[in-house]
């Protein structure tokens, strides 16, 4: 049996995605709590009462024996920050990973999200890790809803035609939401190279950390 972790979703679509994904050295469980991320948008910003929500997912995570947690909603990798001491070094924010290696390939950056309230946090995340970066910041309006709605065909179709306008001009397209990365394999070699986006990399990360964690389990 692989070293247990936890995943925590906003949208429930991403359960089965990181299912697929996962190495077979994680045993993977999962919280999906929609509630949260409508509140955040209704809302338009993560306030203390969103953390402490957090903080007791991550604590029943811990109570079942999971050694690691990952936050696959990228409207709350700030929130990781916030949480209690003892919590903090077992949990990972989905798009570090990914945002370091945005910093480590330096030029010219382009953040494309679906969803408006994850651009500013990204933006926020990525000049944490990248304080000389000045990324663009791109929405891909309508995507979203097309997502949420079950149109993937449509989220793929805008989020591609996207991403082929500013291959040209952009080193780097950073795909600032897990729900984005579904599009990956639809694109050109070329398109590829430049694309980067978050599960893989943090399932990667995800499996060191419950690895360095694994006496805690």
């Amino acid at each position: 049996m692989g070293a247990r972790v936890c995943l925590i979703h906003t949208l429930p679509s991403l359960a089965p995605l990181f299912s697929s994904l996962a190495p077979g050295s994680l045993e993977l469980r999962h919280v999906v709590d929609e509630p949260l991320l409508e509140r955040i948008r209704r809302r338009g910003r993560v306030e203390p009462v969103d953390v402490d929500r957090l903080a007791a997912h991550v604590e029943l995570a811990f109570d079942v024996g999971a050694a690691a947690v990952l936050v696959t909603c990228s409207n709350l990798s700030g929130c990781v920050d916030d949480l209690p001491d003892h919590q903090r070094p077992r949990v990972l924010p989905i798009d570090r990973p990914m945002l370091e290696e945005a910093a480590r390939r330096g030029g010219r950056v382009v953040v494309l999200a679906t969803n408006f309230g994850t651009l500013e946090p990204t933006r926020q995340s990525l000049r944490a890790v990248g304080p000389t970066l000045d990324p663009q910041m791109r929405l891909v309006e309508h995507a979203f809803d097309a997502f949420r709605q079950g149109d993937y065909a449509k989220h793929d179709r805008l989020l591609i035609e996207a991403i082929a306008e500013l291959e040209s001009s952009a080193d780097t397209i950073v795909l600032a939401q897990a729900s984005m990365a579904r599009v990956v394999d639809q694109l050109s070699q070329a398109q590829r190279a430049k694309v980067l986006s978050s599960p893989h990399l943090a399932l990667a990360r995800l499996e060191e950390l419950a690895r360095a964690h694994a006496v805690v389990s």
